[in-house]
């Protein structure tokens, strides 16, 4: 799938080819993609109420492509997978971002709600036989991951926040 934002892929490679400090780097994809969940809760908020569902499916299709975006080295994993600690940050801020709208503490609608439900049970499954692999990922990597795992079975079985 491609990237719906047109950026993520490219933010690291250009912070190296310019030269950027990792922080630099970090703060603006964090930036970037708090402007990209937000244009989500905004479009999926129009899309999920309107009683054409082809809007809805655009929604989700924006979440799935997202995802895959942005999860690509765990959802297509090599040989020896070794995720940078700047893409491992824009992972971070993602699941912040889907956590947030999970838990209640965003204005996203209700069904935004249940696609970023969905798309974190999705990401945890995915995670499981990567992780099964230990022996072929990085300590970084495997440590992040695990984290991730852990977070997202939490933010699962968590309470919505009530309003």
């Amino acid at each position: 799938m491609d990237d719906p934002t047109g950026w993520v892929d490219s933010s690291a490679r250009m912070a190296d080819s310019l030269g950027c400090s990792y922080g630099l780097a970090a703060t603006a994809q964090r930036r970037r993609l708090r402007m990209t969940g937000a244009s989500l809760h905004v479009r999926s908020g129009a899309r999920f109420g309107s009683e054409d569902s082809c809007y809805g499916l655009e929604a989700s299709r924006q979440f799935g492509s997202l995802q895959t975006t942005i999860w690509q080295e765990v959802l297509r994993p090599t040989s020896s997978l070794k995720i940078s600690s700047l893409r491992r940050g824009l992972q971070r801020q993602y699941l912040n971002i889907l956590t947030d709208m999970v838990l209640g503490r965003t204005t996203a609608p209700e069904d935004a709600r249940t696609i970023a439900w969905y798309e974190l049970k999705q990401l945890r499954a995915t995670l499981d036989p990567v992780l099964a692999q230990t022996d072929k990922l990085d300590i970084s990597t495997t440590a992040h991951l695990e984290e991730v795992s852990d977070r997202i079975t939490k933010v699962l079985e968590a309470q919505i926040l009530t309003r």
